[in-house]
């Protein structure tokens, strides 16, 4: 009987670590989820911020290819 105890005992014990690393492990996920997401968005704003700087430079080679046209360099 004293033999089944200690083995109860144990299979709490590894029980009670197991749901310890299972709780850990759902914690690292979600924050992994959350970093994951964080991540989409600064990738979709440097995406954006690619872009709107694409045209910027676009505009502003027009607007030097209107200045030089009006007022040609010497």
């Amino acid at each position: 009987m004293l033999n089944q105890n200690a083995d109860l005992y144990l299979i709490r014990s590894v029980l009670k670590q197991l749901h310890y690393l299972v709780d850990a492990m759902e914690a690292v996920r979600q924050h992994n989820v959350i970093q994951d997401n964080q991540l989409a968005d600064l990738e979709h704003r440097i995406s954006f911020l690619e872009t709107n700087f694409g045209h910027q430079v676009c505009r502003n080679e027009d607007l030097q290819n209107l200045v030089d046209f009006h007022y040609p360099p010497d």
